[in-house]
């Protein structure tokens, strides 16, 4: 039997019907995932208060805290956005901020990430500077081994119709088991 990967699943979109979220339930469709799933709408950035440098943790309670406290025992972890100007959504960037804790706790995860997403808007959408931003913020928590689902022309390509974001998919999903 295929053993189940433990997945913090941080979603950067208010839209839990759109293209973003259509991604992410079909790439968990095809993993065997135990799944913490969190809409990034009411997680509080971090504040600088500094206190994780004395503790190594969080001090913020919200629902993130949970997660951030458990973070070791995911094998995966999910960041999916749709683009706003070119960068992951102000909701998701405000949840990584708390991933600070986790670099000044020096703590290096284990995990493997994968980052989805989506975007319009013709000529203009780009990703990689949001993929950028998000591997730095990755990469703060130790997480180098990553993997990119992306559909950039949500305008006039749904998700579900985006042939090269669904071989992104598939190519993640092999990474992500390891074959």
């Amino acid at each position: 039997m295929e053993k189940r990967i433990k997945t913090l699943v941080l979603f950067g979109s208010a839209h839990r019907d759109g293209n973003t979220a259509y991604l992410v339930d079909t790439f968990l469709n095809k993993i065997n995932a135990d799944v913490t799933f969190l809409d990034c709408l009411d997680i509080k950035p971090c504040i600088d208060c500094s206190k994780c440098l004395e503790s190594g943790k969080c001090h913020i309670n919200d629902k993130l805290t949970r997660p951030l406290e458990d973070i070791d025992s995911y094998g995966l972890i999910l960041c999916a956005s749709p683009l706003y100007f070119n960068q992951p959504t102000p909701m998701l960037l405000s949840t990584l901020s708390r991933f600070q804790s986790l670099y000044l706790g020096k703590k290096k995860l284990n995990s493997k990430a994968c980052i989805i997403l989506t975007g319009g808007g013709g000529e203009a959408v780009n990703s990689g500077d949001a993929e950028k931003t998000l591997r730095i913020a990755l990469r703060c928590a130790g997480i180098t081994d990553i993997c990119y689902i992306r559909s950039l022309h949500t305008d006039t390509v749904s998700a579900n119709d985006d042939k090269a974001a669904l071989a992104e998919l598939n190519s993640c999903i092999k990474k992500i088991k390891g074959e």
